[in-house]
């Protein structure tokens, strides 16, 4: 088994210190929200960053490598299967500000979207472009387009 680095408070700084505006950091009391999903487990992080861009989860991946600390990465937290928990601490990294629809591209069926957009508003968004996003997975009004890739959630095969 991997062991890995506590997040110390010399850490916790650099990590700050390497992300933009747009992502903050929660800490201390607010951990307990993020330290379970719709399942029965709970592993509490020691340290949760709210992405705001793509370049956030960059810096923070490459900390993570240089300082050896875990990172696990949390989009609506509906799933049932433990995979967004941090079973070994450090740092759960949510992509819930990632909500952004980019781009449709109806010739080629196409759509660009943040890993943090709901489910439900990629099939509205296909639905009002006169396409259609067929996965169907549980909690569509919760669960995240990235979580549904992570977890390769989406409803009962045909």
């Amino acid at each position: 088994m991997v062991s890995y680095s506590p997040l110390t408070a010399e850490l916790k700084a650099i990590i700050a210190d390497g992300l933009s505006p747009d992502s903050s950091i929660v800490d201390r009391g607010n951990l307990v929200e993020y330290s379970s999903d719709a399942s029965t487990l709970s592993y509490l992080p020691e340290l949760v960053v709210l992405a705001g861009n793509t370049d956030d989860i960059k810096s923070l991946i490459e900390l993570a490598n240089r300082y050896n600390f875990p990172v696990t990465p949390r989009g609506g937290g509906s799933g049932l299967a433990g995979g967004c928990l941090p079973s070994r601490g450090g740092v759960v990294l949510s992509t819930m500000g990632l909500d952004r629809i980019e781009r449709i591209d109806t010739g080629n069926f196409i759509m660009k979207v943040g890993a943090g957009v709901i489910s439900l508003k990629v099939r509205e968004a296909a639905e009002a472009a006169g396409l259609f996003y067929p996965p169907d997975p549980a909690g569509m009004d919760q669960s995240t387009i990235g979580g549904n890739g992570a977890t390769d959630a989406g409803g009962h095969p045909a």
